[in-house]
C-alpha cells in the first residue's frame, strides 16, 4: 500500500518497454511488415523543415 508523504525524489526506475509487449502483439507484426525507413523517404518532401512540420490547413 502506498504511504502518504513518503519522499521518493531519489528512486530511479529502469523499464525495458519490449518487455511491455507480448512476442505475438499485433504492433509488433506492423512493425515487422512495413519498412519505415522506405516510407519516411514518401513523404519527406511533404514537410517543410523552416516550419518545423508541415503547413496547416
Amino acid at each position: 500500500m502506498l504511504e502518504r508523504g513518503k519522499n521518493e525524489r531519489g528512486v530511479i526506475e529502469m523499464v525495458d518497454t519490449e518487455s511491455l509487449m507480448l512476442p505475438g502483439h499485433l504492433l509488433r507484426q506492423v512493425d515487422a511488415a512495413i519498412e519505415f525507413e522506405k516510407l519516411y523517404e514518401i513523404v519527406e518532401p511533404l514537410y517543410s523543415e523552416e516550419e518545423a512540420g508541415h503547413r496547416q490547413i
